[in-house]
């Protein structure tokens, strides 16, 4: 095995790397002092539930990314001069799209998103759709993408949108959202994210049919609470019914009607109570679900729902 020599002196001396991120943090930190702090400021408070007309920097930034060129100029250089740093912001990189977190407060995040020039092998065939506001300005790159709008029981309507520098676009909600196409040149984009207090389930659907193929929480205790009270019920704990059949009376639709069915599971009485209860009532979301999960139960066994218990 070939050990270049700038990595074989920091296996013996590991004090050049430190020095190495200390000057990036530093370099981190002056930005948020600086250029930076009206920034961040506004981001926090947007975060909390200020429009963004009312936050200035936020909507300059957005227009032109000046104030996060500057960011990075500053760590290129500082990277310039300390190659075997680490840029102290989360960041991943995945099959040819990369994310960085510039800053994140409350429910709101600002950061750069980018698209390499093979990410895209394909055309996709299903979209997710999530409930969230974002606003997306183009820095650098070429490509195509398309901006999905969801029609109730049909194919999502396609808008072709031309992606290049300058280019801008504001989504909210679960009815929209974007997929990129084509990148002929790697694309880089500044986004702005901000998520509801009680965001709805996102939902994965096919571009094709409009048929949703999966549903996942947005929110992100509601998902541990999904995930907790599957594990109790791989784990046959009937005595957490109590808490589990709470759950399906409150919060949001997904993770009411995930409590529905692991309560089904571990004691059929208590489900087929809370699966009665949903059908009976008028005005709530779960109600016809429900009601079409009866009937199959009537129509496969007559004597209740031992097929769900197992």
């Amino acid at each position: 095995m070939i050990i270049r020599e700038e990595l074989a002196k920091l296996r013996s001396d590991p004090a050049p790397q430190h020095q190495a991120q200390a000057a990036l943090e530093h370099c981190l930190q002056q930005w948020r002092e600086a250029e930076g702090r009206e920034l961040l400021r506004e981001l926090a408070e947007y975060g909390a539930g200020r429009s963004l007309g009312e936050c200035p920097a936020l909507t300059v930034c957005l227009a032109d990314g000046e104030h996060i060129a500057s960011l990075v100029r500053s760590l290129i250089e500082c990277l310039a001069r300390h190659p075997f740093g680490h840029v102290p912001m989360r960041h991943q990189l995945s099959d040819g799209v990369g994310l960085i977190e510039i800053a994140q407060a409350g429910r709101s995040a600002l950061g750069l998103v980018l698209h390499e020039r093979d990410c895209v092998s394909r055309e996709p065939s299903s979209a997710a759709f999530a409930d969230l506001e974002r606003h997306e300005l183009l820095l650098a790159g070429r490509g195509r993408a398309v901006v999905l709008e969801r029609l109730d029981g049909a194919a999502p309507h396609r808008t072709e949108l031309p992606l290049e520098k300058g280019s801008r676009l504001s989504l909210a909600g679960t009815r929209r959202t974007k997929v990129v196409r084509e990148v002929r040149e790697p694309i880089v984009t500044l986004r702005l994210t901000r998520t509801p207090e009680r965001p709805e389930t996102t939902e994965e659907v096919c571009c094709d049919t409009g048929r949703v193929l999966h549903r996942a929480a947005s929110n992100r205790e509601e998902s541990c609470d999904e995930m907790a009270i599957a594990l109790l019920t791989a784990m046959e704990r009937c005595d957490a019914i109590p808490q589990i059949a709470e759950k399906a009376r409150r919060g949001s639709s997904s993770l009411r009607w995930q409590a529905l069915r692991h309560s089904l599971a571990l004691d059929t009485g208590i489900g087929l109570g809370l699966l009665s209860d949903f059908a009976r009532t008028s005005d709530d979301p779960l109600a016809e679900p429900a009601r079409r999960l009866l009937q199959q139960l009537g129509e496969r066994e007559p004597g209740g729902a031992q097929c769900l218990a197992n």
